[in-house]
């Protein structure tokens, strides 16, 4: 007799997103912010299957009952790319909570990026460094 072995990450049927730790959400947050890690809210509905590729061989019945969002992290990101988005070969999911959460606090971090950066007229007579 063989036992279906479960992989990292992927819950067994019924189970629920494992929710994400404060430092979690700021991480990914972040990640989501400089580009390193890709939400499903940002890709086209018809495009997960082809960004999101373990979706593909998901059985319906293993994913989480509360999934709402995938995360395509850059470091599992093949060569190619569908319609300018990456390929990914490994995902995680994520509850809604969890999504508006993470999605809240890299518009946060995005607004006090830009609200800290010196205006292009205010540097106008500052010296140009070489690129």
């Amino acid at each position: 007799m063989s036992e279906e072995k479960e992989t990292a990450g992927t819950p067994a049927k019924g189970e629920k997103c494992k929710p994400l730790s404060d430092t979690e959400l700021n991480e990914i947050a972040r990640k989501v912010l400089s580009g390193h890690i890709i939400p499903s809210w940002t890709v086209p509905q018809d495009l997960w299957i082809s960004v999101y590729m373990p979706l593909i061989f998901l059985d319906p019945d293993k994913a989480p009952s509360d999934a709402f969002a995938v995360l395509g992290d850059m470091e599992f990101a093949g060569p190619m790319a569908v319609n300018g988005f990456p390929i990914f070969s490994a995902c995680q999911f994520v509850n809604h909570d969890d999504a508006v959460k993470i999605d809240e606090l890299a518009r946060r971090m995005d607004k006090a990026l830009k609200g800290t950066m010196p205006k292009a007229e205010e540097n106008k007579d500052q010296e140009q460094l070489p690129i």
